[in-house]
């Protein structure tokens, strides 16, 4: 069962974008090659993050600007 309450037009017009990571690549490419994955990851930690990045395949991209502040919980389960 999948439940989506969708965000509200003020959320909305400040900016805020909850998508799958599926359509956030797509809809929104600038932001997230700006966001995803942009740190370096450090020297320990650097074959797990290429691992994540290359078989990512799902997820859900949240983007709240700068500024602005969300004040109902988001919550995302997977079941």
């Amino acid at each position: 069962m999948l439940r989506r309450d969708p965000l509200s037009q003020k959320i909305l017009a400040a900016g805020v974008i909850l998508k799958p990571l599926e359509r956030a690549i797509i809809e929104h490419e600038d932001l997230f090659r700006r966001h995803f994955m942009a740190q370096p990851a450090t020297l320990a930690r650097a074959k797990f993050a290429a691992l994540h990045e290359a078989f990512v395949t799902s997820g859900t991209f949240v983007y709240v600007p700068k500024g602005v502040e969300v004040e109902l919980p988001i919550e995302i389960s997977i079941g």
